[in-house]
């Protein structure tokens, strides 16, 4: 794979699947049972409702199987290839399931937010990873961006790309329009 970085905010990794590999996590991820996403209370520790205004999407979450070591292996490695690179942050392994994220053209977004901030009920998210599924010719909207200042930075929307990028830094998904 290839190992990028833009300044410290973010790095990727191109070609750390194959374009199979990549066909066959979207096909364990549709086989999963899948539900509207939530997002986590910070104070009550609880999944509660999107409400629509911050996130509306599905997901489902991911746990290692044979079937998916494959992608927890990569992952793995690439994750820690391009933290030794351009972050240091001290991580082993991970805390949780993996996410598989559905994004529909029905005004789907997750606006705003930062991924897991300690508190009592969850560990400290360090890094957050971001794997591409889908080709950009796909659909419309639905970009990745990241607020280092006032300025959001939109990332390239690769199919196969992984993005990786401090879990404290502020994020979305724009809404997809179409597709």
């Amino acid at each position: 794979p290839d190992f990028h970085g833009a300044a410290v905010s973010w790095a990727w990794s191109d070609n750390v699947f194959t374009d199979e590999e990549l066909s066959k996590i979207i096909s364990i991820g549709d086989r999963l049972p899948i539900h509207e996403s939530t997002i986590v209370g910070s104070s009550a520790g609880e999944n509660i409702s999107a409400e629509h205004k911050i996130r509306k999407s599905k997901n489902a979450w991911m746990p290692l199987q044979d079937n998916n070591r494959f992608v927890y292996d990569k992952l793995c490695s690439s994750i820690n290839t391009l933290n030794a690179q351009f972050f240091q942050f001290d991580i082993f392994g991970f805390m949780e399931n993996l996410q598989y994220t559905v994004y529909l053209e029905d005004n789907n977004h997750y606006d705003w937010h930062k991924d897991k901030t300690p508190n009592k009920y969850f560990p400290a998210r360090k890094l957050t990873a971001v794997l591409m599924l889908s080709n950009n010719t796909d659909y419309e909207g639905g970009e990745l961006q990241i607020l280092e200042s006032s300025d959001p930075k939109t990332l390239e929307k690769e199919r196969g790309r992984l993005y990786v990028f401090p879990s404290y830094l502020l994020h979305r998904v724009t809404t997809v329009t179409k597709g």
